[in-house]
């Protein structure tokens, strides 16, 4: 939806920040539960099952809220109702379009990529609170409040993300945006593996909040660097990839939890192996081409800059002579 509302000049910035401050509630959700759950037990005296169950009805009440207010209040695009020839296309999509949409190589990669920055999101909006509380000796509502660090960077650096990949797009094309990308997934990986190397013995939670705040400004500027490479992947299929994508980011905490987190009994070490998977996927931006929008390593407008140039530059000698 966002990406068709905005020009593919903005659409990086646009995406972003929509994103971003979306993803700002998880990190709300560590300080604000834990307020209205002692509230309830402390203030109200109700018992701690009772006060937990009672405090979920918060959030109910902010998506009815909410659902209502877009549903009546907002429109599908700038010009009115949505429909599909906005996309150039003349019917819905159906199964065969979302089968050829997964199964192109960069949209495969873009999927795993979205994986390894707003997978960690999710985990780390799981876990943070509670490695605060258990390996810091920090009381529950502050570990709360440290752990809304890690989501309160989605304030900016999503934004951030999107506006440095608009930036190198108007400067260097899809080129830009690739190097843009694969420089935030990588320093993601270096913060979280530094990250999982702080215990108590090491700098304790001072030290931890500090690589966890620059941890998570690569991984939103990451989740903003991803979309405004999405418009462009495959622009009839936008609508298909933006989902696909999307589904990466939970299918990423899916996988990084279960693979690190639940069966690894070590404090430390699910961190520094969740590192490695986030380089991992860093790396297979390197290879991500089009034919029409470039690489890492080249991009068509430069190939036509260097013809015009060598063609000026032989039309000189012949002016001369004549």
């Amino acid at each position: 939806w966002n990406s068709i509302m905005f020009s593919k000049s903005v659409v990086g910035t646009a995406n972003a920040t929509a994103g971003g401050w979306g993803n700002l509630g998880g990190g709300l959700t560590q300080t604000i539960m834990p307020l209205i759950y002692r509230m309830l037990n402390s203030g109200f005296g109700l018992s701690l099952s009772l006060s937990w169950r009672l405090s979920m009805f918060f959030p109910a009440g902010m998506y009815v809220i909410l659902a209502s207010w877009i549903f009546f209040c907002s429109q599908d695009t700038t010009t009115g109702r949505f429909d599909v020839t906005m996309l150039g296309k003349t019917k819905r999509a159906g199964l065969a379009d979302y089968v050829r949409v997964v199964t192109d190589w960069r949209v495969f990669l873009m999927i795993f990529q979205y994986s390894a920055c707003f997978g960690a999101e999710l985990v780390f909006n799981n876990v943070l609170a509670t490695h605060f509380h258990d390996n810091f000796g920090v009381d529950l509502v502050s570990a709360g409040v440290l752990a809304m660090s890690f989501g309160g960077m989605n304030l900016f650096a999503r934004s951030l993300g999107g506006i440095a990949s608009d930036w190198a797009n108007a400067r260097w094309e899809m080129q830009g945006r690739l190097w843009c990308h694969f420089l935030a997934l990588f320093f993601e990986a270096v913060f979280l593996f530094f990250f999982g190397c702080i215990d108590s013995s090491t700098g304790g939670w001072p030290v931890a909040l500090v690589a966890l705040v620059c941890f998570s400004i690569c991984v939103n500027a990451a989740e903003g660097t991803s979309y405004g490479i999405v418009p462009y992947m495959i622009p009839q299929d936008l609508a298909i990839v933006s989902a696909t994508v999307g589904a990466g980011g939970t299918l990423g905490a899916v996988i990084a939890t279960w693979s690190f987190y639940k069966s690894i009994q070590d404090v430390l070490l699910p961190f520094k192996l969740h590192a490695v998977y986030v380089m991992f996927w860093a790396l297979t931006v390197l290879p991500m081409r089009w034919d029409h929008l470039g690489s890492m390593w080249w991009r068509p407008g430069a190939d036509k800059a260097a013809s015009a140039g060598a063609a000026s530059a032989g039309e000189a000698p012949a002016a001369s002579a004549a």
